[in-house]
């Protein structure tokens, strides 16, 4: 009997591993020779198209409000007001300058790794390839099985 591992993942956490291929197939209602064009059509309308999900994007406001509440952030806040209050001016201006520069830093690399994800998303089509009734074709990712 074949044995199928798979990574775990926080969304799949022991689902499919360790399991048989057979009870693999079971679980996600596998159908040799692929679907038939009910059932395909079936499945798109329990389930939806075959999108790869995208986050919204965070306003400036909210994406600042986010790095803010970084526990490190926090704890140097905290750290730097307490050097404040004992009279320790030197420490207190080192520790809030590594925390604005903390922030600027995360806020600006954050800025930039989504505008390089959604150049990304529009540079490419995804296709993948189907099986359906034992013959093979080709198909945009989103419409997958939708034949």
């Amino acid at each position: 009997m074949m044995q199928v591992q798979l990574l775990k993942n926080t969304k799949t956490q022991g689902m499919l591993t360790n399991q048989s291929l057979e009870e693999m197939q079971q679980r996600v209602d596998y159908i040799p020779g692929g679907l038939s064009t009910e059932e395909a059509l079936k499945r798109l309308n329990e389930y939806g198209f075959n999108e790869i999900a995208r986050e919204k994007p965070l306003s400036p406001w909210l994406r600042l409000w986010k790095n803010l509440k970084n526990p490190l952030v926090i704890l140097l806040s905290i750290l730097g007001l307490i050097s404040f209050l004992t009279g320790d001016i030197r420490s207190t201006l080192v520790i809030f300058m590594m925390v604005i520069l903390g922030i600027v830093l995360r806020y600006v690399q954050e800025m930039r790794a989504d505008k390089a994800a959604e150049k990304t998303e529009s540079n490419g089509k995804y296709t993948c390839h189907c099986l359906q009734r034992w013959k093979r074709y080709r198909s945009s990712a989103e419409n997958a099985g939708a034949r």
